[in-house]
């Protein structure tokens, strides 16, 4: 869900309706049911649970800009996005908004100087979390995504550390060993152009997702092996002392099914250790350039299956890999709980612009999806 049509000038935006000034305080009392904000678009959900505490991240700008004028949300790729903080204590009935979790910074130079996309955060014990997420570079008016892979650290899940945001993969200065390992990456001089790659989509290096695993800690992201193909992004991380770099970045892995799609966002994975297997969320687009309208994208959830981290995927869902969600126009799930002995899931979900005026960037309700109900089609069984 990051990508939406930007064959928009950046001219067109009031520089000072990307300050960050513009970010509200919390909002006063507690959401219900879902999170409908009257300051904010919301979007692209990521969740932990720690201690019975449910921490909720996600995308967000102002409804309004610096006059008090509306903000259309297919212009917000022009406006500096920051990652807003809700809180539940009781799995997700209710919301307590805790603020902004963390802004881009300004600076030249910076991979973040631009705006920030979505990611997720770990405890990697009792008082330090890792969070990741996606930096974007300040460049110039066509150059409007140039995506790196950040990581910071924070130690009250309220705030990242000042100054503790560093990159791990940047296709600007990495190119050559992301490419040397079966990933696709454009023309370097256009990597992030607003047109997208090669007459596909835009760049696909975004939505990095953190797994703690046998001591290990494995991240995962939105990556492409051609200009239209997408692939999952899987990494191993280790800890400098300082923070953390990648030691081994795997071949891209594609899904059984990709062809149906051009591009694979918001990946998330669960290990149901009941039964030693894993699954993989991801939203699925099937955007051609950058130029069409968001009416004109399918956009899907879809659940896959594998005996191992590195894969395969198997095909999950309720028709293939695809889920049927409660809702329409529901995109990029986060899962806020999950019982694998009982086989089901608490999740919850933005809403695309298709949706409505009423719906459209809030969160839903919780909803529990039963995985005893899916795989049952022969390509989803192994």
């Amino acid at each position: 869900m990051n990508q939406f049509n930007s064959n928009i000038s950046s001219s067109q935006a009031d520089s000072s309706d990307r300050s960050l000034k513009m970010i509200p305080v919390p909002h006063e009392g507690p959401f219900v049911d879902g999170i409908d904000h009257p300051e904010l678009y919301l979007w692209d959900a990521w969740s932990f649970l720690q201690d019975e505490e449910l921490h909720l991240y996600c995308l967000a700008i102002s409804r309004t800009d610096s006059v008090g004028e509306m903000i259309s949300p297919d212009s917000r790729n022009l406006r500096r996005f920051h990652i807003r903080h809700f809180v539940s204590h009781d799995m997700g009935v209710t919301w307590l908004d805790q603020g902004s979790f963390q802004e881009p910074r300004e600076g030249q130079r910076l991979f973040d100087s631009r705006t920030i996309w979505s990611g997720s955060i770990i405890a990697l014990d009792a008082t330090r979390q890792l969070c990741a997420f996606t930096g974007i570079r300040e460049q110039n008016e066509d150059l409007l995504f140039q995506q790196s892979l950040g990581l910071a650290f924070s130690n009250d899940w309220e705030h990242v550390v000042e100054d503790s945001q560093h990159v791990i993969s940047d296709p600007l200065n990495d190119w050559d060993a992301i490419v040397d390992q079966g990933y696709f990456l454009g023309d370097i001089e256009l990597l992030g152009h607003k047109n997208g790659e090669a007459g596909g989509p835009i760049l696909a290096w975004r939505d990095p997702f953190l797994f703690a695993h046998h001591d290990q800690v494995h991240v995962f992201w939105s990556a492409k092996i051609a200009h239209d193909e997408p692939a999952l992004g899987h990494a191993l991380l280790s800890d400098t002392g300082a923070g953390y770099k990648i030691s081994k970045l795997y071949h891209p892995v594609t899904m059984p099914d990709s062809e149906h799609y051009t591009q694979l966002e918001l990946p998330k994975i669960l290990h149901d250790e009941a039964h030693d297997k894993y699954y993989l969320l991801v939203a699925s687009c099937n955007r051609i350039h950058e130029q069409q309208s968001d009416a004109e994208a399918d956009k899907r959830t879809r659940l896959y299956r594998s005996d191992s981290l590195e894969g395969p995927w198997l095909e999950h869902g309720h028709e293939g890999s695809t889920l049927n969600l409660d809702e329409p126009n529901m995109f990029g799930i986060t899962v806020l709980s999950a019982d694998f002995r009982a086989q089901t899931i608490d999740y919850i979900a933005p809403y695309t612009e298709e949706a409505g005026v009423e719906k459209f960037l809030t969160l839903s309700k919780t909803y529990k999806l039963s995985l005893s109900e899916l795989g049952s089609n022969p390509a989803c069984v192994k």
